[in-house]
């Protein structure tokens, strides 16, 4: 049996709904584990699923007991449209005030704090809080908002100030943001070549179908969703996405890890090294 976890949000759809619906097959005793992408986080390293979508920062945090799956990863060059700061008015109401993160993604954090180090320029300190979104501005003077509610927020909530982070950062260098990577434990992978493999190409043939049938994931989403998004903003927020891991997002990987190991976000920046097959 291989576990394989599975972020619960909007953005991973393209890579897993064909593998869920049956668009392609399944390898035998694959089982499906959800969970948001802390919870996965945790999983992965502690060994309660075996592959897993993981955030690229506990990548770099545990790169020698990880290895990458070739050709998958969570990107953006531009807008990525849910992983936003959102504030009342214009970014100059941050200044010396709060900005509230979620702890459901380390490298959303870790994007914010190089931004507002290098391009953002607003001295506000970032921490660890739950904020609905009616309290920005009132309790908090900012808050980091990512997935699925950042894009309610954006639809619920117009009258806020955004600032994509996707966006920025490839206006800070130029290079795609990646957010997540799919990876296995290391010591699980050598261990299960074949089922490394298996794995992988289900996710990959997956990707595949997703990239050609763009409408029909718009149209699942549409459906099995409880908030109304409409076909308009859902195309626009899949067109943007991109789940490649070429050369371009390494570049941008890259830069990534150098410079949240400048502020001390990881111990080093790892290498980029991304296996063909199995390793």
């Amino acid at each position: 049996m291989t576990r394989l976890g599975m972020i619960d949000f909007l953005n991973s759809r393209p890579v897993y709904h064909a593998l869920v619906a049956g668009h392609v097959p399944r390898p035998v005793g694959l089982e499906l584990v959800r969970g948001p992408p802390a919870a996965l986080n945790r999983a992965l390293v502690e060994g309660a699923v075996d592959v897993a979508s993981v955030s690229s920062v506990h990548y770099a945090r545990h790169a020698d007991d990880l290895v990458l799956l070739p050709g998958l990863s969570i990107n953006s060059t531009g807008f990525v449209h849910s992983v936003n700061l959102v504030y009342r008015g214009s970014r100059e109401t941050l200044r010396g005030g709060r900005i509230a993160v979620t702890d459901e993604s380390a490298t959303s954090e870790v994007l914010l704090r190089i931004l507002l180090r290098e391009s953002l320029k607003v001295d506000a300190t970032p921490f660890q809080t739950t904020v609905d979104p009616e309290e920005i501005g009132v309790s908090v003077e900012g808050a980091l908002l990512i997935g699925d509610q950042a894009l309610r927020a954006a639809l619920a909530y117009p009258h806020l100030g955004r600032t994509d982070l996707g966006d920025a950062w490839t206006a800070l260098t130029g290079t795609p943001m990646v957010f997540g990577l799919w990876c296995a434990r290391r010591s699980w992978a050598e261990a299960n070549p074949a089922a490394f493999r298996e794995v992988r190409d289900a996710l990959v043939a997956s990707k595949a179908w997703g990239d050609a049938n763009r409408f029909a994931i718009v149209e699942a989403a549409r459906r099995d969703l409880q908030f109304a998004y409409s076909r308009a903003f859902l195309s626009a927020y899949f067109r943007d996405l991109r789940y490649d891991l070429g050369a371009k997002e390494s570049a941008g990987l890259a830069a990534f890890f150098e410079r949240a190991h400048a502020i001390g976000a990881i111990p080093r920046p790892p290498r980029v090294v991304v296996p063909e097959a199995a390793p």
